[in-house]
């Protein structure tokens, strides 16, 4: 009777046991991962939004916006990327480093299609005209020039800023033919591309000027200028006259912006308010406090 009795225990224990048994594991295949592709510096969307291109240590990733899958990796030349833009087709991506090499790129393929110096110290920022034809670089050596994309010369050299040469932007009309540029020293300045010389010297700026925009969706906006820097102001300007219009105080010291058509603005303030002021100006700034705020010039933070 006893050994029947342990016999049943140890059938019971066994059916406890299987009934609380933890469940079989299972592997799983990674479909896919992101890898780091960002370390920080000049950082470009490409004009229709699929790709960015983003500095990566010496490196320069090519990186698909909707799986975050890096394309190619542009190899560098040990010195740290300063600047970088896409062509207006999306098949070049032009980088420079602080060696003072600018390097134009094939983005379908991620081969070197050539290098070339443009200026005799580090090149601060890159852009490409309305056409795709002109490439824009500036420099930390006070000069800004222009250079043919497919013969691979220069076409214009403007010199006269008394600091640093920060940023610049061609004008979105292309018959207009004229470049803005922002120094260090808070100066912005007006070429004409046609003339070759400067047409305008607007001064407002205390600081650092990060960005220039001409806000072409709002009234009359093609013959005005918006600008930011570092001393937490926006300031507009009548291009026509080169005077300034009027400030608009964003309380932090501004690292970029753009203008926003009446449609993406009211995307994201909503249609109510775009539609108090539909030709106003619209624009984005991003700033030291790490937040995109959308603004209407003249009035607060919408």
């Amino acid at each position: 009777r006893a050994s029947g009795q342990a016999a049943r225990r140890y059938i019971d224990r066994r059916s406890v046991m299987s009934h609380t048994q933890a469940p079989q594991r299972k592997t799983y295949v990674a479909k896919a991962s992101l890898e780091v592709f960002y370390t920080g510096g000049p950082c470009r969307l490409s004009h229709d939004g699929t790709m960015v291109a983003a500095a990566c240590h010496e490196a320069v990733n090519i990186v698909e916006v909707g799986t975050g899958k890096v394309v190619h990796n542009l190899p560098g030349d040990t010195e740290p990327i300063t600047a970088l833009c896409w062509s207006r087709d999306g098949r070049r991506v032009f980088t420079a480093s602080r060696s003072m090499r600018c390097s134009v790129w094939d983005a379908t393929t991620g081969e070197s299609v050539r290098t070339f110096k443009a200026h005799s110290t580090p090149v601060l920022y890159m852009g490409v005209d309305p056409t795709g034809t002109l490439l824009v670089t500036t420099s930390a050596d006070r000069t800004a020039r222009v250079w043919d994309i497919d013969k691979g010369f220069c076409t214009h050299a403007f010199r006269g800023h008394g600091g640093m040469v920060t940023v610049a932007c061609f004008h979105p009309d292309a018959r207009k033919l004229q470049l803005y540029t922002g120094s260090q020293d808070g100066e912005v300045r007006a070429w004409s591309l046609r003339e070759r010389k400067c047409v305008g010297v607007l001064q407002a700026h205390q600081s650092s000027v990060t960005a220039i925009q001409v806000p072409m969706a709002a009234d009359g906006g093609a013959d005005k200028l918006i600008t930011c820097a570092r001393d937490r102001v926006v300031h507009e300007w009548n291009l026509k006259t080169m005077k300034r219009i009027s400030t608009l105080p964003v309380h932090e010291a501004a690292e970029g912006l753009v203008c926003l058509d009446p449609a993406a603005a009211a995307g994201l303030i909503g249609k109510a308010a775009v539609r108090a002021a539909p030709d106003a100006i619209y624009f984005a700034t991003a700033g030291e406090k790490g937040m995109i705020r959308v603004w209407r010039m003249g009035v607060v933070c919408l």
